[in-house]
């Protein structure tokens, strides 16, 4: 049985699982649950994790911080990545092949590995920032209508005064 305050329930839910993939699932020590799809339920869970992401400000900033370190990692891992490929491309132009039984064709199998590898990162690169991009486009909507209830508040109590 899982037991918490209401008001800290978002927590338990995979953030990317639900916005992105629209699944239930709850992460646990224990391993994940994961639940069948129903729109009714669908909607009912996004009132709940943004309505506790509006008051839990620790754990909005952990996600942000999150985001930012997702779309950081994205970029660099895809400038390191196809700046090698890049290099290796440059040097297999010029360079004059390799004579029989030199280790350069040895090692052919591993590097075509290592080339498709490195082409799948320089492209995978942005698509982790882009989730990271996504998560922060979220947090941010949150952020904004914070800010757009607490500028209604301030102005209904400014009304009401004398």
């Amino acid at each position: 049985m899982i037991e918490t305050a209401v008001d800290l329930a978002h927590r338990f839910f995979d953030q990317f699982e639900f916005y992105e993939e629209e699944k239930i699932c709850f992460r646990l020590a224990q391993g994940e649950i994961r639940f069948q799809t129903r729109l009714d339920v669908l909607y009912d869970v996004k009132v709940l994790i943004s309505n506790g992401l509006r008051h839990d400000h620790e754990y909005r900033g952990n996600l942000r911080r999150g985001a930012c370190r997702l779309i950081l990692v994205g970029l660099v891992v895809s400038v390191i990545a196809a700046l090698l490929f890049g290099l290796y491309c440059w040097w297999a132009t010029w360079a004059p092949n390799p004579p029989e039984g030199h280790w350069l064709r040895t090692a052919a199998p591993y590097i075509r590995k290592g080339l498709f590898l490195l082409l799948a990162m320089a492209i995978g690169g942005p698509l982790i920032s882009l989730s990271g991009f996504s998560q922060l486009r979220r947090i941010k909507k949150i952020d904004r209508e914070i800010a757009v209830a607490k500028k209604e508040d301030k102005t209904i109590s400014e009304s009401g005064k004398p």
